[in-house]
């Protein structure tokens, strides 16, 4: 979604609506995504979600962590764990086979999702999300690609994982 300069990603959920055989999707965010009683509400309603299917909300907070701390990258044992911690017992009881990964730090878990959860389709927001873009671009006339990295938490820390990734940019750090 796109309004003036804010630019917005929602979870895919037209997408895992047609794919689900279950007719179980999860929703997986921050907890302040997932317990927004508004926003993400509100998205949700706007889809037209059939009343057979059953929207569930999964707070992976800490799944976001292993990202920031940089561990999906030096201890993929832990965060297989972690992973499993967080989401196998809701994924199973809930016959789960669809998941949209809301948040810009869960893509990066990606291949960890898939082997843990051969049954489980996971989307990614993000790639919808890359035409709509595009079109912004065209339509504002910005011809000048730049990149900008911003972080609140340490800027070293950010930096040395962003290496490992082969990323080698400046990091500034984000003051809210």
């Amino acid at each position: 979604v796109i309004s003036s300069k804010l630019i917005g990603i929602y979870p895919p959920l037209s997408n895992a609506v047609k794919i689900s055989r279950t007719r179980n999707i999860a929703i997986l965010g921050t907890r302040s995504v997932v317990q927004s009683e508004s926003s993400l509400d509100r998205f949700i309603e706007k889809c037209n979600v059939p009343n057979d299917i059953v929207i569930h909300k999964i707070d992976c907070s800490l799944l976001v962590e292993l990202v920031e701390s940089g561990k999906f990258l030096t201890d993929k044992e832990y965060c297989k764990n972690i992973i499993k911690e967080v989401l196998e017992d809701v994924f199973l009881d809930n016959s789960i086979d669809v998941a949209t990964l809301s948040s810009t730090h869960l893509p990066f878990l990606e291949p960890f999702l898939r082997s843990i959860f051969k049954n489980v389709k996971f989307l990614e927001p993000a790639l919808s999300f890359t035409n709509v873009l595009k079109d912004f671009v065209e339509d504002n006339d910005l011809q000048q690609n730049v990149l900008r990295i911003f972080t609140s938490g340490d800027v070293n820390l950010f930096k040395k994982n962003l290496q490992m990734m082969g990323i080698d940019d400046e990091v500034n750090f984000l003051t809210i």
